[in-house]
């Protein structure tokens, strides 16, 4: 704003805000991030890998990450206790199989109470 156009509450304005142009990353929600750094993937023989990666950039709900590669299978459920390596399956494999869809295709429901005490 000038001195003959003061800006007052209330006004609005369009701005452009430049930064720098970033290459080679992709757009995860943030839940997604694992320990600051790392993310979950399911590979080719539906095994768990722990894979680093580089944020950039992040806001409440997603961060920019370098580290991925294109077709990569993102894990965006939580897994009780994660083994890199470990055997996993798609909630949709369950369903497909006949399972309740009602009921979570892994997950810490699926022990007994017995041992819990």
């Amino acid at each position: 704003a000038d001195s003959r156009n003061p800006l007052l509450l209330g006004d609005y304005l369009n701005v452009e805000i430049l930064g720098r142009y970033v290459e080679n990353v992709f757009v995860i929600p943030r839940a997604t991030l694992r320990d600051g750094s790392n993310i979950w993937l399911v590979d080719a023989d539906s095994r768990l890998v722990i894979q680093p990666v580089e944020p950039v950039w992040g806001d409440d709900a997603r961060v920019l990450v370098r580290g991925i590669e294109p077709g990569a299978g993102l894990i965006v459920s939580d897994l009780p206790t994660p083994v890199a390596g470990m055997e996993l399956r798609r909630a949709s494999d369950a369903s497909e199989l006949g399972a309740d869809e009602s009921e979570p295709a892994a997950g810490p429901e699926d022990s007994s109470e017995e041992g819990a005490q």
